[in-house]
């Protein structure tokens, strides 16, 4: 059976039981609902979810600003407070909360995302961009480097997964020669932890690149001929006029120029302040026992005297 098959059933069951299956396995109890969302919650969570309802219509209004299209359908929120819970229903634990569009459907680690408002806020505006896209798509396939690139562009850069932004891979891949070919992230992005991240970023900056490039409009008339029924190449083509293996290999140019010797080694600023600083620490410790055994001889000279 397709992976991508028994992951959607897996997705299924588990949204069934939080749903559903009430107090008896910890599931949400709370439905707050009004005209912009449903929200899912268990009782320990009642505040984040009266700040999601506050959130929800801010971020559509946004949305529907940069994207230039309505959601009409209603999304369900569910709330977790539970990691493992959650962590059973995704594929990477560096996964903070995710769109199922077929359901209209965002599941969100709250464990995760209630420390910060900002980014439980942008975390929220990630994800319902998710279903901004496929909606209007009429959820035909979309390649996932394009829809998870779409949705980092319009939350203002964020992903719905944990890493450290300040530490680029991509810079490093870039430098290296080893960044991750577009084609092979469209089913899906690979589970190792660095290649995931990678594959994230990769996602953000080829959109970032196109928006530069081309602007708004050209980025989004992609979408508009995939909604037409053509695939992401000749999509690409008709609304940029430029082949996507051209398209691609420019970027991938564009960022091997950008990243110098100087970028490639501030990667590595950490380890060497790390051990930098031990070096100075076995260096201090050295000195002391010296000192300490230089007074050792020199006190049993005196005594000799």
């Amino acid at each position: 059976m397709d992976k991508q098959f028994n992951y959607a059933i897996r997705i299924t069951f588990f949204v069934f039981l939080m749903l559903f299956s009430g107090n008896a396995m910890g599931a949400p109890d709370h439905v707050i609902e009004d005209e912009n969302a449903r929200i899912v919650f268990p009782n320990n969570l009642e505040p984040i979810a009266e700040e999601v309802t506050r959130i929800v219509p801010r971020v559509e209004a946004e949305l529907q600003r940069i994207l230039g299209w309505e959601l009409y359908r209603k999304p369900t929120i569910v709330l977790i407070h539970e990691s493992q819970q959650f962590q059973r229903m995704v594929r990477s634990p560096l996964t903070v909360a995710f769109a199922e569009s077929g359901r209209n459907l965002i599941v969100v680690d709250c464990s995760r995302t209630n420390i910060d408002p900002l980014n439980l806020r942008n975390v929220i505006k990630h994800e319902l961009c998710h279903l901004y896209v496929h909606q209007y798509l009429k959820n035909r396939q979309v390649p996932r480097w394009l829809d998870e690139g779409i949705a980092q562009w319009a939350s203002d850069g964020i992903s719905d997964i944990v890493h450290n932004g300040k530490r680029s891979i991509l810079n490093k891949a870039a430098f290296t020669g080893k960044l991750l070919p577009l084609p092979s992230l469209s089913r899906g992005f690979p589970m190792r932890d660095p290649d995931f991240i990678l594959a994230y970023e990769e996602s953000k900056d080829f959109i970032v690149y196109i928006v530069g490039l081309f602007g708004k409009r050209k980025m989004l008339g992609i979408l508009h001929y995939m909604r037409e029924g053509e695939d992401l190449n000749n999509a690409v083509y008709s609304s940029l006029k430029v082949p996507f293996e051209a398209l691609e290999k420019n970027w991938r140019s564009s960022l091997q120029s950008k990243t110098n010797w100087f970028a490639h080694l501030s990667f590595y600023l950490y380890e060497f302040l790390f051990g930098f600083g031990a070096l100075i620490t076995i260096y201090a410790f050295i000195r002391v026992i010296i000192k300490k055994r230089r007074y050792l001889r020199e006190s049993d000279e005196d005594e000799t005297y």
